[in-house]
C-alpha cells in the first residue's frame, strides 16, 4: 500500500467512525485478534511440519527422505523461530530519577487532584527526566493476565518551560490515557502494533516458499490493522485534550500546547545551536547545561521568530506520520482561536512551584553532570577537529576577490561551516553553489537552508537535485516539509505521490541491477584512462584477482543512472583453504574501493555467473581492464 493510499484509508476510517469511538475500538480489537489468530495458526502449522519431518526421517531413513525432510524441516523451523521471536515483544520500564511524595508534596498534590478527576488512576513510580516532554507507560507484569505497573515520566525542562496551570493541563492529558479503560485498551493495541511491525520486519527479511503466503498476508493485513489502530490512537489524543481542558480550562490547555511547541523550536533553533557553536572555543562541555537552559527559558523568544515558528506550527496539517493531530486541529477542537501571535510571558515556572527551587536546582545539577559525561568524548573530539579546521582554514587562501572557487573553495566553506555555523557562511555557500551547480552537496545544503527559512527559491534547486534517483526521496522530503509549513497541503500530497512512484521505480530498478541474465545488454564502461588507472591499482592490491572486466549494463528504468559491473576471475593458493567468506570479503573490498558515480556490482567468474561473464567478454572485448601476466 502506498503512502497516498494509506492516507486515504485513514481519512476514510476517520469519516466512518466519526463520533463512534466504541465501534472503532471494537473494530481495532477484532482486526488485532484476527491477525493474532493467523500468526498463531502459522506457528502451530510450522511446528507441526517440523515435527512431521523429524518423524518422517526417523520412520523412513534413506538418502531421499533425509535430504527432503532436512530441507523442509529447516525451512519450517526457521519460520517458527521467526514468528515466535516476533511475539516476544518485551517492554522495558522508562528511565529517570524517581521522585517521592515527601520530596515534592506540591507536585503530588496536583497528581492526586488529577487522579481523582480521572477516576482514581494511580502510578507506581513517578520519574523526573531531562526531556521537554511528559509521558505515561503501562507495563503488564503477567502478560495477558495483566497486573500492570504504571509509570509517569515528567521532564524537568518541560516544567521549566510552563506555568503551573499549563503543566497541569499537560499532566491531565497524560492521565487521560490511563482512565476509563482507555489505557489498558490503548496499551494493548500499541503492543499489538509493535508485535506486527516486528513480525513484518522479520518475515520480509526471509526468503522461501513456506514464508511466501505469509508475506502476502502481511502486505494485505498490516496497513489495514495499522490504519485502525492509528485512528484510534488519534481519537484518544483528542479525548485526552478534552479531559485536560476540563481539569484546567480550554484556554489554558490550548496555551500549553502552543507554548510546548514554541519552546521546543526555540531550544532547537537557538539554545542548542549556540551550544554547538561553543565547541569551537571551549575544550570541555558546559558543566551546568540545564541551569543554562533554565535561564534561557526565562526570556521570551524574539517576537518575529516566535510568530514565524507558531505560524509554521499552525500551518502543519494532521497527517499520518504521527498519531498526534496537528496543533491547529487540537486548538480548534478545544474551541479556541488559532492565532500565531506570541502567547503571554511566563509568569512562574512550574518547576519552582511544584518541585521547589532547591529540589529542582539539585535535579538540574544531576542531569547536567550526566549530560556532561555523556557528551564529553564527542565534545573533545569535535573541539580538536574544529581547531584543526581553523588551522587549515588559515592555510587556504581565497583564489578570487569575490569568493572561493574549485575544490579549495569548497574546503574553505566546509571548514568555515564547522567553525562559524551556517548562518554566517551561507552567503559564501550560496555563491559557490551558483558557480558550481554540479556540486550536489553545496546545492543541497543551500536549498535546505533556503527552504528552512521560507525562501521558495530553494524548490528549484531541490527539483534539479531530485532528478538523481539516489537523492530523490531526500529532496522530496525536504520539499514536502516546506510545503507543509506553508500550508500547501495539495503540494504535500503531490510530494507523497511522487515518492510512492519513485519507490515503485526504484524497486524495479534495484531488482534489475541486482540480477544479471544472459538476456542483458552490456555497454562500454565509458571511463577515462585516469580512472581506469585508479581501478587497476585497486585490483593490483588484491593478490587473488587474475583478470577483471568492467562494463555497464543497459537499463530502461533510470537509464542515466550508470550501472557498472566488474567481473573478476579469482585464484587462491592451492595450499590454502578458502571459504565463501574469504571470497565475499574480497568482493566487498572491491565494491568499497571503487569510486564510481553509479551503482556497482562485483561478480566472480564462476558457477552461475559463467554464462554472463562469457557474454560480457563477447559483447565488450574492450572491457578487459586488468590481467596478471
Amino acid at each position: 500500500m502506498t503512502r497516498v493510499e494509506f492516507d486515504q484509508l485513514v481519512e476514510g476510517l476517520e469519516e466512518k467512525f466519526r463520533g463512534r469511538k466504541d465501534a472503532l475500538t471494537r473494530s481495532s480489537i477484532s482486526w488485532a485478534m484476527f491477525g493474532y489468530v493467523v500468526l498463531s495458526v502459522a506457528i502451530v502449522c510450522s511446528l507441526a511440519l517440523l515435527a512431521g519431518c523429524v518423524f518422517f526421517i526417523i520412520l523412513h531413513p534413506n538418502v531421499v527422505t533425509i535430504k527432503f525432510g532436512a530441507v523442509l524441516g529447516i525451512a519450517a523451523g526457521a519460520l517458527s523461530l521467526t514468528l515466535i521471536r516476533s511475539l516476544w515483544n518485551r517492554l522495558h520500564p522508562p528511565q529517570g530519577k524517581e521522585i517521592t511524595r515527601d520530596e515534592t508534596p506540591a507536585l503530588f498534590g496536583m497528581i492526586d487532584d488529577i487522579s481523582d478527576a480521572a477516576g482514581g488512576v494511580r502510578f507506581h513510580k513517578v520519574l523526573l527526566t531531562n526531556d521537554l516532554n511528559a509521558s505515561v507507560v503501562q507495563l503488564p507484569l503477567a502478560g495477558i493476565f495483566g497486573m500492570h505497573r504504571n509509570y509517569l515520566s515528567l521532564g524537568l525542562p518541560l516544567m521549566d518551560a510552563l506555568e503551573p496551570e499549563e503543566f497541569k493541563a499537560v499532566l491531565a492529558h497524560e492521565f487521560s490515557h490511563l482512565s476509563n479503560k482507555d489505557g489498558s485498551t490503548g496499551n494493548w493495541i500499541y503492543r499489538m502494533r509493535m508485535t506486527w511491525e516486528r513480525a513484518a520486519d522479520g518475515i520480509f527479511q526471509k526468503e522461501g516458499f513456506l514464508i511466501a503466503p505469509l508475506k502476502k498476508f502481511f502486505v494485505w493485513f498490516w496497513p489495514r490493522f495499522n490504519a485502525r489502530a492509528f485512528v484510534l490512537s488519534r481519537s484518544n489524543e483528542y479525548q485526552a485534550d478534552a479531559f485536560a481542558a476540563k481539569v484546567t480550562s480550554p484556554a489554558t490547555s490550548a496555551r500549553a500546547l502552543q507554548r510546548v511547541d514554541l519552546r521546543a523550536r526555540h531550544l532547537e533553533d537557538v539554545f542548542w545551536k549556540n551550544i554547538n557553536l561553543r565547541v569551537a572555543d571551549e575544550p570541555l562541555p558546559p558543566l551546568a547545561i540545564y541551569g543554562e537552559m533554565r535561564s534561557f527559558l526565562k526570556a521570551d523568544p524574539e517576537p518575529a521568530a516566535a510568530s514565524r515558528w507558531l505560524s509554521h506550527a499552525f500551518s502543519l496539517a494532521t497527517g499520518t506520520s504521527d498519531t498526534h493531530p496537528s496543533l491547529s486541529d487540537r486548538v480548534k477542537a478545544l474551541g479556541m482561536p488559532v492565532d500565531s501571535r506570541w502567547i503571554p510571558t511566563l509568569r512562574e515556572h512550574a518547576s519552582d512551584a511544584l518541585l521547589g527551587p532547591e529540589f529542582s536546582a539539585r535535579a538540574r545539577e544531576a542531569f547536567s553532570g550526566e549530560w556532561h559525561q555523556f557528551v564529553l568524548e564527542d565534545w573533545q573530539s569535535s573541539h580538536r577537529s574544529r581547531a584543526e579546521s581553523r588551522d587549515k582554514l588559515q592555510e587556504l587562501t581565497p583564489t578570487t576577490e569575490g569568493g572561493d572557487s574549485g575544490e579549495t573553495g569548497w574546503q574553505r566553506i566546509i571548514l568555515r561551516l564547522e567553525a562559524e555555523g551556517i548562518d554566517s557562511v551561507f552567503p559564501a555557500l550560496r555563491d559557490y553553489a551558483i558557480r558550481h551547480p554540479e556540486h550536489k552537496e553545496a546545492s543541497f545544503t543551500t536549498a535546505s537552508y533556503l527552504l528552512e527559512h521560507d525562501d521558495p527559491s530553494g524548490l528549484r534547486i531541490m527539483e534539479r537535485l531530485a532528478e538523481d534517483p539516489m537523492d530523490t526521496l531526500q529532496c522530496l522530503g525536504a520539499m514536502a516539509a516546506y510545503h507543509d509549513r506553508q500550508g500547501n497541503h495539495d503540494a504535500v500530497r503531490e510530494m507523497k505521490r511522487r515518492a510512492d512512484l519513485h519507490d515503485e521505480r526504484m524497486n524495479s530498478a534495484m531488482h534489475a541491477r541486482n540480477n544479471l541474465t544472459k538476456r542483458d545488454t552490456f555497454l562500454p564502461h565509458g571511463l577515462d584512462e585516469e580512472k581506469i588507472g585508479e581501478i587497476r591499482e585497486l585490483l593490483a592490491g588484491e593478490k587473488s584477482v587474475r583478470t577483471a572486466w568492467l562494463v555497464r549494463k543497459e537499463h530502461q528504468e533510470f537509464a542515466n543512472w550508470s550501472h557498472y559491473i566488474l567481473a573478476v576471475d579469482l585464484r587462491f593458493p592451492w595450499y590454502r583453504f578458502t571459504s565463501d567468506n574469504d571470497v565475499r570479503r574480497v568482493l566487498q573490498r572491491l565494491v568499497d574501493g571503487l569510486k564510481l558515480d553509479g551503482y556497482i556490482l562485483v561478480i566472480r567468474d564462476e558457477k552461475e555467473n559463467k554464462p554472463i561473464c562469457k557474454k560480457i567478454r563477447s559483447q565488450q572485448p574492450e572491457g578487459a581492464i586488468y590481467t596478471v601476466r
